[in-house]
């Protein structure tokens, strides 16, 4: 049997209801009428959780092509807002960092067309991952566009930069 409470509105038929059910239905009454909604409360169990774990990996990973490891799903859920570069150039990148941190290349890691920051970003998070903190990394933007070429750019062969950018 429902009953709706409030101050205008009292119905009798809610006296049969224990005082526990009674006052829950009331204080939801109360709540709805200034705009809140109350559900109930569901324990949530550890994320630590062997069955939760692996229920979210398996739900992550089965939208994503087999290749591609935890680390690099987990850094594209990240960066995918702030990078114009596709999921498996992401990846790359990530494997090229790992490559070369791993085989102590030595040298800076430097993004040139920066954009939001994304391919970047993947970077340095992988070698935060890594627990490397000694690589200088170097961004490098327009933040307007490329200029208009002029006579000094050349290709190699000696064409004109301009010709090849009023054409395209």
């Amino acid at each position: 049997m429902y009953c709706m409470i409030s101050a205008k509105n009292w119905n009798s038929r809610c006296m049969h209801l224990s005082p526990i059910l009674f006052f829950k239905r009331f204080a939801k009454s109360i709540l709805r009428q200034m705009g809140y909604d109350v559900v109930p409360y569901q324990k949530r169990t550890s994320k630590h959780s062997p069955d939760l774990t692996k229920s979210r990996i398996e739900q992550r990973t089965s939208k994503y092509p087999p290749n591609l490891t935890e680390l690099s799903i987990e850094l594209w859920e990240i960066v995918d807002l702030y990078t114009m570069t596709s999921l498996e150039r992401v990846n790359a990148l990530v494997e090229a960092v790992q490559y070369v941190v791993k085989n102590n290349i030595p040298g800076a890691i430097v993004e040139c067309g920066v954009w939001r920051g994304g391919s970047m970003m993947a970077a340095a998070l992988t070698l935060q991952k890594m627990g490397v903190q000694d690589r200088d990394l170097f961004l490098y933007d327009t933040f307007s566009g490329m200029p208009k070429p002029d006579e000094m750019d050349k290709s190699h062969s000696g064409e004109m930069a301009l010709e090849q950018f009023l054409s395209s």
